[in-house]
């Protein structure tokens, strides 16, 4: 019996520190404001514009699902930022996408990688390493500091000659679905979710100045939701140069202007957004 009741305390603290109990590592300092000024902005329900920045938001069904294309022209590359949940970095931290949003006053925003729910893989932010520990399968999207976009496997570059190569934002989910405006993802090498339909954030590049997030709805009665082929040929279609897979299900939301535009889900037909560890957004 005490024995049992050992293995019983031990399983549910293992669990709750897996997936409950928070554990900071690291308290980040907000970035300060943008030295740049949006001068004279246009705002309507699904369009931005203003002296740095123009985003359209269009909506359409593919595949039976909901898909939300965000185009996104960004004069200034500062304006492209990224965010950890209540500004810290560690384990089991987490906000929802509105929740972040408005704290750091943001245009748009969509949900990261979920770095959170993972012990290995990259995290780079704003040129500063977090968590260096590879994942020899794991394949990257790097965005340098010029603005450059390029795709690495872990087990061929540690984290600090990335640095040194110039990295400033490193997201490690994927897989890598089009490059070199050809699609690149095979779901003979992926049997697990990739293959089966779900909600999906991507986001995309068309050139240095010109990006794109791709969203789709799924997990509910009135929206399967996407495949991961499925999802390479929609952005194929879009032309974009590159584009890369984050985390999705029931992470995958879209604010813009201080409103979900999307319909996040984790079961079923209950919309809600899930918390989740970190978000790429544009503001100033």
């Amino acid at each position: 019996m005490i024995y049992l009741l050992v293995i019983a305390i031990f399983t549910t603290y293992s669990l709750l520190d897996t997936f409950v109990l928070p554990r900071v590592y690291r308290t980040v300092i907000d970035d300060e404001d943008s030295k740049l000024e949006p001068g004279e902005v246009t705002l309507e329900e699904n369009y931005y514009a203003d002296d740095n920045l123009e985003i359209t938001i269009t909506k359409e069904v593919y595949e039976g699902s909901n898909v939300y294309v965000c185009d996104l022209r960004i004069n200034d590359l500062s304006l492209f930022k990224t965010a950890f949940a209540k500004n810290t970095y560690g384990k089991n931290i987490v906000q929802t996408v509105t929740e972040q949003a408005k704290e750091h006053e943001a245009i748009i925003a969509i949900n990261g990688d979920y770095y959170g729910a993972r012990e290995s893989g990259y995290v780079i932010r704003k040129g500063i390493i977090y968590r260096d520990i590879k994942n020899n399968y794991q394949n990257d999207l790097v965005i340098n500091k010029d603005g450059t976009w390029k795709f690495i496997t872990e087990k061929e570059v540690s984290a600090q000659a990335l640095i040194t190569q110039g990295a400033w934002e490193v997201f490690s989910f994927g897989p890598v679905l089009i490059d070199d405006s050809k699609i690149v993802y095979d779901s003979a090498d992926n049997t697990g979710q990739g293959v089966t339909e779900n909600p999906r954030t991507v986001i995309a590049f068309y050139d240095l100045h010109h990006y794109a997030v791709v969203l789709c709805d799924g997990r509910s009665s009135t929206n399967p939701g996407l495949t991961l082929e499925q999802r390479a040929a929609y952005l194929e279609n879009l032309k974009v140069t590159k584009a890369y897979n984050l985390d999705g299900g029931g992470s995958t939301t879209l604010v813009f202007n201080n409103q979900v535009i999307n319909l996040p889900t984790t079961d079923a037909d209950i919309i809600e957004e899930r918390k989740v560890s970190d978000i790429i957004y544009l503001g100033y």
